[in-house]
């Protein structure tokens, strides 16, 4: 079975630039490896889902899921 790629290398590419970013910073910003990030943008390796909603997540500067305000800093749960 083949993994899909949520995130075509174009894409990828783009969502670098619009975040003002080289590669390294890509890598840094993502916890990936310098190399992973080259192989993503080359094509030699698929951008998955979390690749693609870690990049979106990061252009919409969204924290971290359980930092600052919001439900999921509560102990809670939710009946959603």
């Amino acid at each position: 079975m083949t993994k899909q790629a949520a995130m075509t290398p174009d894409q990828f590419k783009e969502w670098m630039a619009a975040m003002g970013y080289r590669q390294s910073d890509a890598a840094e910003a993502l916890g990936l490896s310098l190399d992973t990030i080259k192989s993503i943008s080359s094509g030699r390796r698929v951008a998955g889902l979390t690749v693609a909603l870690s990049c979106n997540a990061l252009y919409h500067r969204l924290e971290p899921w359980g930092h600052k305000d919001g439900a999921a800093n509560t102990t809670e749960t939710s009946s959603r």
